[in-house]
Formats: C-alpha cells, structure tokens, sequence
C-alpha cells in the first residue's frame, strides 16, 4: 500500500496536471457542455494556445534569472507584422521574412537586457516602457492597418493544417517547447541560468557571468517570441497590429502557476504548458457552459495570485525569489552569505562548481 508520505509528493510534484485531467473530465461528464468532450473542441483550446505557451515560453528565461519581460507579446506582435510586411510589401522571400522577424525579437530583448543588466532600471519598468515603445513602432510601420496580402500560402496554410489530426501550430508550439527545455535542463547554459536565478551573488562567487547571462535570458527569450510572430501570422491569417498585448497575462500567468508542478519552486517547460493549457481547458469549459465573457481575464488574474502565493506561502518559490527579490536592496548579509549558498546550488540539483563553470 502507498503511504501518505508518496501521495503527498505525487500531489506536490504533479497537483496541477492531475488537476488538468480533473478538469477536463469534470466538463466532459457535464451534460451543461455537451460540445467539450468533442475532438473539434480539443484540437481548437490545443492549437488557439500556442501562441499563449510561446509567450510563456519567452518568459520563462526570464523568470529563471529572477527577472520579467512584460513586452513579450508586443514584440510577437511587431515581428508578425514585420515578417508579413516584408512578404507584402518587398517581395521578400519567406526564409527572409522568417529572419527578419526572429531580427526583431532578438533585437528588442538584448535591448532589454541591456537595460536591465547595463543601466540596472527595473526589469518591470524596463519592458513595460518597451511594451508601449513597440506598441508605438507597430503603429507607425502599419500605419494601423493589417498586412492581408502578397504573404506566403504556404505559412498560411499552417494556421489551419493538420499532420497526423494534429493541428500544424500545436506541433511548432512543441517542437519549440523541446528546444527551450533542452537548454534550459540538458545544456551548462541552463544550469548557469537556474544558477543566476537562485543566488545571483552565490553564482558571482562561483566566477559566473551574472551580467551577461542574464542579458542571454532576454535575448533568447526575444527570439522565441521572435519566431512565434510568424506563427502569429499563420494563426491570424495575416500581420495584425495590436494583438500581443491580448497574450500578456495569460502567459504571465500561466509561467508563473507552471513553476508550482513537475518541478516546484522552479521555472520549468513542462510545468508551464501543464499550466497554461489547464487555464485554457477551464476557461473553456467555464464558457461553453454560459460563463461571461469576461471569465477569461478573472480566472488569469486569480491564477496568478494564487501562483505567487503558493510561492511566498510554501516558501519554496521559484529561483531567485521574483515575488520578493530587489537586486538594488541587497544586504550585507546576503553578500557576506554567498559563499555558504554555492552549496545550496548544488544541492537544488543544479550540477556541482565544475559542471556551472563548466562551458
């Protein structure tokens, strides 16, 4: 017979998936929504939130390093619009127009970063302030108007296209979670940056970069979001100004609650797409039952609240305390104690000092 003690660690590593299934069980047994349990249903919430996961993806670099990046989804936003402009207007070939949006998400998060990392301005009022700057610059390129013609049929049709009944956009959104929690989980650069986020002055002792690969943070997190502008495009059916912003919280959300399963008390791929689509799946159920319209937007901001919560409550909050932490503030104790957290690093599963110095 199982013992308490292994219930108890199923529940605290894998609470929010079963919670997942839960949910999704619960509706389909609901004779209120009898269109949930449909595989039409089921292949729209998992290929509508691909684009939400690619944001949250985005974040997460972020997030392990103890940091936000608030402007995640106006930059997909600007580089859908960019890539589909480039298509229109220019002429240009799609493998361009692919680079030029990827262009675009990098670009604007190593200037985050440098911001962040250079300046010390807050990583919160840093990307909001970029938010509204790319905000403005969508504006001007499009002149307000949407990109709707002269754009590859081909990335078109993955909106909508199927491989194996599998929606085209679901398979890119899992091929880049797999490349995101490769190197975040299996490479030295993402036990650098697990580093970074747990103790920033611990990893300083340990001769880590602290700087730059927080600067790497943002500009990789950019350039997933940077692609995911071109799935946008497919997605949309053209470049439309203005529609990043609607990613904003869910993701946010959903990056935050998936550091509370899988992998507790840390930022994690699995964790967050566990998260995000148990968002999706409830609000979809929630509406197909008659819910209002705003339900969406109250069950993100309540998700998000309880996910810090759980943080601060458990004390066992995602690396680098986000919820609490304040580079500028740091004590003397903390720096004098440093050296004693480089054994805590390795104790958190983070690899031993050879293998974080290890590049």
């Amino acid at each position: 017979m199982l013992s308490k003690r292994w219930w108890g660690g199923v529940l605290h590593k894998y609470g929010l998936v079963l919670l997942l299934f839960a949910v999704c069980i619960g509706f389909s047994l609901d004779p209120a929504t009898p269109a949930f349990a449909t595989v039409a249903n089921f292949r729209f919430v998992l290929s509508n939130q691909a684009l939400t996961a690619i944001v949250a993806l985005g974040m997460v670099f972020a997030l392990v390093v103890g940091e936000f990046d608030l402007s995640l989804g106006n930059i997909m936003s600007l580089a859908s619009c960019i890539c589909a402009g480039l298509m229109s207007h220019d002429n240009a070939p799609l493998w361009l127009a692919i680079l030029a949006s990827m262009g675009v998400g990098l670009g604007f998060g190593a200037v985050n970063g440098l911001i962040v990392t250079r300046l010390k301005v807050s990583s919160i009022v840093t990307t909001l302030g970029m938010l509204i700057i790319v905000t403005a610059v969508e504006s001007w390129y499009t002149g307000g108007n949407s990109v709707t013609t002269g754009i590859s049929q081909g990335l078109l049709s993955i909106g909508y296209a199927q491989i194996l009944g599998i929606p085209d956009p679901l398979i890119v959104l899992i091929v880049i979670a797999a490349i995101c929690w490769y190197v975040l989980e299996q490479t030295p650069l993402g036990r650098k940056l697990h580093a970074v986020g747990a103790n920033p002055a611990a990893a300083g002792v340990l001769g880590l970069p602290v700087r730059r690969l927080t600067l790497t943070s943002f500009v990789i997190g950019g350039l997933v979001v940077g692609f995911g502008g071109v799935l946008l495009i497919a997605v949309q059916g053209s470049g439309v100004p203005g529609v990043g912003q609607s990613y904003l919280f869910s993701a946010l959300a959903g990056a935050m609650l998936g550091a509370t399963t899988i992998r507790p008390g840390r930022f994690n791929v699995l964790g967050t797409l566990a998260a995000v689509y148990f968002l999706a799946f409830t609000v979809n159920g929630l509406t197909l039952s008659g819910g209002p319209s705003w339900v969406s937007s109250a069950f993100d901001g309540a998700a998000l609240i309880v996910a810090v919560g759980i943080s601060v409550w458990t004390g066992s909050g995602p690396e680098g305390s986000v919820v609490m932490k304040d580079r500028g503030r740091e004590s003397n104790e903390e720096m004098l104690g440093a050296e004693s957290s480089v054994v805590s690093l390795e104790e958190d599963g983070l690899g031993s000092t050879d293998q974080l110095l290890d590049s």
